[in-house]
């Protein structure tokens, strides 16, 4: 089984610098059938283990169905065993962490990455690790991607996660009063995450066949 590593992250987080600098010039552009975006992968090895690193594009938020953000979660959500890298840009803390907090209630396997080190230091922003860890049930690691810090740190945890000496957990938040209708939607769409991104108003609806579509709609309206 081929060991796939997805990086997702928001624009301007330093994703494509972090896929540059781990896959150097062994990146190609994948040929999958059917999608018309461009996906860069690399084969890159870490410790005698081959690794596929997948650069998903750049999204906001799941909330609009484009090709890139279509693309995003299916990659996320139909490669049960891959691991995510989330990247949290740390020049923009409370917005990544939203769009990071999105991803892990998708993903069980997941290394949460605060990139941008350096500005935080300069600012004297300091992030407990361990915390952040506990709260989100996944590995959290800081590094720079533009000074090369804490990169063997990164894929040092990447490879705990996908070979299962570290077990994660798919992030579950209690949206209390909405709970009950979360849980109707997640039976129709088999997924929380999506069932959660439907309540909130998304239009995860243009894959679903029409009887779906109508039961979803009734239960956004109770």
């Amino acid at each position: 089984m081929q060991n796939k590593v997805y990086l997702v992250a928001q624009p301007n987080s330093g994703k494509t610098t972090l896929f540059n600098l781990l896959a150097h010039e062994n990146c190609y552009v994948a040929n999958w059938p059917g999608k018309t975006v461009e996906v860069f992968q690399a084969k890159i090895v870490h410790h005698g283990k081959e690794i596929l690193l997948v650069d998903l594009p750049g999204i906001n938020s799941f909330k609009a169905l484009g090709k890139e953000e279509s693309l995003t979660k299916e990659f996320l959500l139909k490669d049960e065993e891959g691991v995510a890298v989330v990247l949290v840009n740390g020049e923009s803390l409370y917005r990544s962490f939203y769009f990071a907090i999105q991803v892990l209630e998708m993903k069980s396997k997941a290394v949460l990455v605060i990139n941008k080190t350096d500005y935080l230091e300069k600012r004297g922003i300091h992030i407990n690790l361990e915390t952040l860890k506990e709260k989100l049930g996944a590995e959290v690691v800081q590094i720079s991607a533009l000074h090369g810090t804490g990169i063997n740190r990164l894929m040092d945890r990447i490879l705990d996660v996908l070979e299962g000496r570290v077990k994660g957990k798919s992030l579950r938040i209690d949206y209390g009063i909405l709970e009950p209708y979360i849980a109707k939607v997640e039976e129709i769409l088999g997924s929380r995450s999506l069932a959660v991104r439907a309540i909130e108003g998304e239009e995860v609806f243009a894959r679903l066949s029409e009887d779906k579509r109508i039961a979803v709609e009734e239960i956004k309206k109770e």
